[in-house]
């Protein structure tokens, strides 16, 4: 697994990580008040959509991806932390998540579904015990939904002036990874720390979902 655009852009595109039968598996789990908690977005915060966490154990699907996903992102986040090591405040929180991802041993994940109308703006999550986010598309543009564009943009100290949006061109399956907070870049002065948004286009007609995995 190449995570390598991570160093340039402010997410990675990954096809066809979930089959459509995976996808249409995790789908069904949407109605089953067993393995989830219902946990709507607050208004106050512009978000939309409905979010429903998993409870533990995760689907066996969810190991199978986390034990795909965790190499790769560990090698990545630690040579981040090796970038950076002169940065005291990052070395201090790159500690703090490796202890906390050694005592959870396992991903935390969650299923958005947005309605038509809803939409998502920049933002970042409120969680900073993970570093990278794995979102992977459920259902397929064009067919079930249309609108709803997966967007990222970031500020960059060495770029003062306005970012331009990526828009990643997620097809069902397809998982995009990107960071929760921030990610490593070179800058003219060397290593750099820079803050990275997520946000949703509107969607214009029908259904659209994701599951979320931090790692």
């Amino acid at each position: 697994m190449n995570l390598s655009a991570l160093d340039h852009l402010p997410g990675a595109h990954l096809p066809g990580i979930l089959t459509q039968a995976e996808c249409a598996d995790i789908i069904a789990l949407w109605d089953k008040p067993e393995s989830l908690g219902s946990v709507q977005a607050s208004p106050h915060n512009g978000l939309s959509g409905g979010y429903r966490l998993f409870a533990s154990p995760l689907p066996p699907l969810y190991t199978k991806l986390h034990e795909r996903f965790v190499g790769p992102v560990t090698a990545l986040v630690d040579r981040w932390a090796a970038l950076l090591a002169d940065d005291i405040e990052y070395a201090a929180q790159h500690i703090e998540r490796t202890v906390r991802r050694t005592q959870r041993g396992g991903p935390t994940a969650l299923l958005s579904a947005y309605n038509v109308g809803d939409t998502t703006p920049l933002h970042q999550d409120p969680v900073n015990s993970y570093p990278l986010l794995v979102s992977i598309l459920l259902t397929a543009p064009g067919r079930d939904f249309t609108g709803g564009e997966f967007v990222l943009t970031e500020t960059r100290p060495d770029m003062p002036e306005k970012p331009v949006p990526l828009v990643v061109p997620l097809q069902q399956g397809d998982a995009v990874v990107f960071p929760v907070r921030e990610r490593v870049a070179q800058g003219p002065g060397g290593p750099q720390r820079v803050p990275v948004y997520q946000g949703m286009s509107r969607l214009l007609s029908g259904k659209r979902l994701m599951t979320a995995m931090f790692v």
